[in-house]
């Protein structure tokens, strides 16, 4: 709590006598704000982003109240210019902290949308080699595989050949989908670096 006696004295219950102990604590808003901002330039995940949008909220909504107290402090004393400076610094920190607010919005939901698209589009292609070999399982089950190809007489180790052929197929087609859905996320992460690069300029 900051209060000013009728003289011009400024005093608080935790932070000390004078225009400086307000100051240093909206300087303390100012400087956890900017540090939540490095922490958004770094976020590459979905929790990351989280972390940051829980943070910043209470912040936001204090910051708030804070610039229009102190706002309203200034009107009532126009001529105190340690007043002034902390006015300008807490309107400076309220903007900083809703725009940091948007930023780890938008963030936290493009990544989402990225993360649906790649799965959908994984799933588009694991739907499209199940129908490739669907009408030959359709077959195989209505008709069975009970039919002379002239492997029946032949040495077992080519039923493990035929076996380890599938697998092989098996893991480079699940290497496939997994690496085009690999390349949506540095997308998304090259296209995140561009726009911060940008919003900085």
């Amino acid at each position: 709590m900051f209060w000013r006696s009728p003289d011009g004295e400024w005093k608080s219950n935790g932070m000390g006598s004078g225009i400086s102990a307000l100051q240093s604590h909206v300087t303390e808003f100012n400087d956890r704000a900017l540090k939540l901002e490095e922490d958004e330039n770094r976020a590459l995940t979905a929790e990351e982003y989280f972390h940051i949008r829980r943070e910043i909220s209470p912040i936001y909504r204090s910051a708030q109240h804070m610039s229009v107290t102190i706002s309203r402090a200034y009107e009532l004393l126009p001529d105190d210019r340690g007043l002034l400076i902390c006015r300008n610094l807490a309107t400076s920190v309220e903007r900083a902290a809703e725009l940091l607010k948007e930023d780890a919005t938008h963030g936290l939901e493009y990544f989402m949308a990225k993360q649906a698209e790649t799965q959908a589009l994984a799933s588009h292609r694991l739907n499209l080699i199940a129908a490739i070999f669907f009408p030959i399982l359709a077959f195989a089950s209505i008709f069975g595989m009970n039919l002379d190809h002239g492997f029946e007489n032949k040495t077992p180790i080519l039923f493990w050949m035929v076996v380890v052929i599938g697998i092989v197929t098996g893991l480079m087609l699940k290497a496939r989908v997994f690496t085009m859905g690999k390349v949506g996320i540095e997308g998304k992460r090259e296209t995140t670096v561009d726009e911060r690069e940008n919003n900085s300029t």
